[in-house]
C-alpha cells in the first residue's frame, strides 16, 4: 500500500509505502536491506538470495520501486513461447538510474522480458507514480496515478483474482475511510491483518506451503528516505536505514489515465 502523510507542524508531505512479501516456506531467506551504489545512485534494498535481485528498493531521488508477482489465468501462462529462465528480481536493479516513475516505465518497455514470469512493477514518489503489468507475453500500457487517497496493489500465488476482492474490501474499510483521517497506524494494522478462518486470503498470509516472510516500510520526505524491515523470526524491527536525497523528489503525473481508487497491497 502507499499513502501520503502530511506533517501537521510544517506541512511537509512524505510518502509511506508498505510491502508484505509472501514466499514459499522452502525458499531461502533474503538478505536484509543494505546500502548499494548502482549506476551512479545510492540505493537501499534487500537482496533475494537465489536471484541476487530484489522486490523493493528506494534510490536517492526519492523513487520507490516495488515488484509483485502477477498470477493471471493459467491459460495465459501456458501460452508462453519460451520457459522462464531469468528472475523477475532483476527488473528493479536495471531501472534504478531512472529519473522518475514515467522514465522507469519507459525503460521497462525497452527491456527484453520474454524470459521472465509475469509481474507488476510499481514506481512512485511523494507525488504519485506509474505501474504496468508484464503478462508473460506482452507489457500492458503504463498507468499513471496520483496519491490523493491511499492505493493498494495485491497478488497471490493462488491467483490474483482470488484475493483481490476480499483484500480490496478490507482496504476500503480501513484505508479509504470517510469518518476520520487515515493514519500510519491504520496502514500498519492493515498489513498485519489476518482472518483466522481465511489465512490463505489474508494480507498477512499463511498457508501450509507459503506465508508472509517479511514487511518493508519505506518513508520518503524531500530531504531523506528511510527503510525499515521486519521478519517473523525477528522480535523487533531491524535498525532503520536512512538515505539522503540528492534533490527534492517530485514526479509530475502527466497522464489523465487513472486507475480506480484502490488500484487493485500487500
Amino acid at each position: 500500500t502507499a499513502m501520503q502523510v502530511r506533517d501537521s507542524a510544517d506541512g511537509v508531505v512524505r510518502l509511506r509505502v508498505q510491502f508484505n512479501r509472501d514466499e514459499q516456506r522452502s525458499r531461502a531467506p533474503a538478505q536484509p536491506p543494505s546500502f548499494h551504489h548502482i549506476n551512479g545512485h545510492d540505493v537501499i534494498m534487500p537482496i533475494d538470495n537465489p536471484s541476487q535481485g530484489t522486490w523493493i528498493a528506494v534510490q536517492d531521488h526519492g523513487l520507490v520501486f516495488c515488484l509483485l508477482n502477477a498470477n493471471p489465468h493459467l491459460r495465459t501462462v501456458e501460452r508462453r513461447a519460451k520457459p522462464a529462465t531469468k528472475s523477475r528480481g532483476l527488473v528493479i536493479p536495471g531501472l534504478l538510474s531512472a529519473a522518475d516513475a514515467p522514465d522507469a516505465l519507459a525503460r521497462l518497455t525497452q527491456a527484453n522480458l520474454l524470459s521472465m514470469q509475469p509481474f507488476r512493477l510499481v514506481c512512485l514518489n511523494t507525488q504519485g507514480g506509474a505501474t504496468a503489468v508484464w503478462d508473460g507475453q506482452s507489457l500492458g500500457r503504463t498507468t499513471n496515478f496520483d496519491l490523493q487517497e491511499p492505493c493498494m496493489f495485491t497478488s497471490s500465488g493462488l491467483g490474483d483474482a482470488l484475493v483481490q476482492q476480499p483484500r480490496h474490501d478490507l482496504f476500503k474499510q480501513w484505508m479509504l475511510r470517510t469518518d476520520r483521517v487515515v493514519t500510519p497506524a491504520d496502514q500498519d494494522a492493515f498489513h498485519q491483518h489476518q482472518w483466522p478462518e481465511r489465512t490463505h486470503l489474508s494480507v498477512r498470509m499463511e498457508r501450509t506451503d507459503a506465508c508472509t516472510v517479511s514487511w518493508t516500510l519505506i518513508e520518503c520526505a524531500p530531504c531523506q528516505a528511510t527503510l525499515s524491515y521486519w521478519t517473523p523470526q525477528s522480535s523487533e524491527c531491524r535498525p532503520t536505514l536512512p538515505l539522503p536525497m540528492r534533490r527534492p523528489s517530485l514526479v509530475p503525473v502527466t497522464s489523465t489515465d487513472r486507475e480506480t481508487s484502490w488500484r487493485g497491497a500487500s
